[in-house]
């Protein structure tokens, strides 16, 4: 047996040695994390655009005002907050541009929920949040594409008109995640509901371009809405399309959702390796489509989606640092779309999904002159950066 004066000496001895033992995994951890690091580069027809640190300040003094936002539309905490966030957004004049007239629709069998701002614009911006997001969730676009009209909705399951899930599963899972599962399909219903909303507001004014914003879970949907809309009318239901955390497919995809909860960065590497591990990648499939009732394996692969819009300008962003798409999965989707011409991806360090918070600045100077101009002027305008 250990005496007591024993055990307080290992326990000095411990507590001296602690900092030391504890910082060296903290080290290798960060390392592992923030090892790749540089600035945000542009790749257009193969095409690699570095933009310097003098072209990242003219772009930032010249979107200055963004910043006064950075309490409200740039708040994350707020924005995760939806029924404060849309008491904030509906207190905004009636006829002012940062108001937007809530809607509900019903068109083909799907009921939508969602606001449309307009500010009498020849282009429109319709944007669509990832998993678990409200559209609410998109206030962000409001300042940063100032000048377009803007279509924010719900995708089924989600936002606070998602419904009272009516199954026990969809009960579980709507009391754990907020979110109706009993409306979720991972592919139809959400591409209807697209196309509901996007058709409605499109035969209501005629616009010069479309340009369909989609983050992370609903990139699928918009590609899948995009394909069933073009072989119905002959032609692209979106001009542009800017793709910000695309995923290969949802095989994939699902086995990394847990890691949306691991925001400390010395967490995210050990998470991914843990996720990524195939006894545990396989388990929590599987768990994942008992819940939902699909099987995952039988949605369709991003990239297959995208390659069929061939009419469809695409600029793709893809984060070094997202610790839930890994660089690996975002080049299975680059790959399958070789046949599209117009495309070009946007390589950035920030986290998952972020980029239009973190580096705002950015994303409102590209974003816009993506939407605005042909996809030549663009790589033109681009490449003189």
């Amino acid at each position: 047996m250990i005496s007591l004066r024993t055990r307080t000496f290992l326990s000095v001895i411990a507590i001296l040695l602690a900092p030391i033992t504890a910082e060296a995994p903290r080290l290798k951890i960060k390392q592992r994390l923030l090892g790749k690091t540089g600035p945000a580069t542009l790749n257009i027809n193969g095409q690699q655009i570095i933009f310097s640190d003098a072209t990242l300040k003219k772009m930032i003094e010249s979107n200055e005002y963004l910043n006064k936002y950075n309490g409200t539309y740039f708040n994350v905490p707020m924005l995760k907050n939806p029924r404060k966030m849309r008491a904030f957004l509906r207190k905004k004049k009636k006829h002012g541009a940062d108001y937007g007239e809530p809607f509900c629709l019903e068109e083909n069998g799907c009921k939508v929920h969602g606001t449309f701002f307009d500010r009498n614009s020849k282009y429109m911006a319709v944007v669509a949040g990832g998993f678990l997001n409200s559209h609410e969730y998109m206030a962000p676009f409001i300042k940063l594409f100032p000048n377009y009209d803007l279509l924010f909705f719900d995708l089924p399951g989600h936002g606070l008109e998602q419904g009272e899930a009516t199954s026990t599963k969809g009960r579980i899972g709507q009391a754990l995640l907020g979110i109706n599962l009993d409306a979720i399909t991972f592919g139809d219903a959400e591409a209807q509901t697209i196309i509901a909303a996007v058709g409605h507001f499109k035969k209501k004014k005629k616009y010069t371009k479309v340009a369909g914003v989609a983050r992370c879970y609903s990139v699928p949907f918009f590609a899948q809405a995009g394909v069933e809309w073009q072989k119905n009318n002959k032609k692209a239901l979106f001009d542009k399309l800017i793709l910000d955390a695309p995923f290969s497919s949802f095989q994939n995809f699902i086995p990394q959702v847990p890691l949306l909860a691991a925001d400390s960065a010395t967490k995210a590497p050990i998470a991914r390796d843990f996720t990524s591990w195939w006894p545990v990648k396989s388990a929590f499939t599987a768990f994942a489509e008992y819940f939902v009732d699909i099987s995952f394996e039988k949605c369709t692969p991003t990239g297959t989606l995208l390659n069929q819009l061939k009419s469809t300008d695409m600029l793709l962003i893809h984060s070094k640092n997202d610790i839930v798409i890994s660089d690996i999965d975002f080049s299975k989707t680059l790959n399958e779309i070789e046949e599209i011409h117009n495309k070009c991806t946007l390589f950035t360090y920030n986290p998952h999904a972020m980029n239009h918070i973190k580096q705002k600045e950015l994303y409102k100077f590209i974003g816009e002159q993506f939407i605005e101009h042909s996809f030549g002027d663009f790589a033109q305008r681009l490449s003189t950066v």
